[in-house]
């Protein structure tokens, strides 16, 4: 069994008294990148309603259990925390 190192684990406690809803975040995380588009003229590339984007994860998958066919868990980051 993996162990983790006692700051981590700290950190991991904060991290879970600070949990806001879904919602909340994506929405004020979706509200800064369309005003940094704007105010930059970026492209914005939506995370998930992309069919190209998700064409691509959906090769990944399949890399992946082709490279690693005895593979159990597949750990997939979907978000970030600074």
């Amino acid at each position: 069994m993996a162990t983790t190192h006692p700051r981590q684990d700290r950190r991991d406690e904060e991290l879970r008294r600070e949990r806001r809803p879904p919602r909340e975040i994506w929405d004020e995380a979706n509200a800064e990148a369309m005003r940094l588009k704007e105010e930059m003229g970026l492209a914005f590339i939506h995370p998930f309603d992309d069919l190209q984007l998700i064409a691509g994860q959906g090769t990944v998958g399949l890399e992946i259990v082709e490279d690693a066919p005895d593979v159990e868990t597949v750990i997939v980051p979907i978000g970030a925390r600074f």
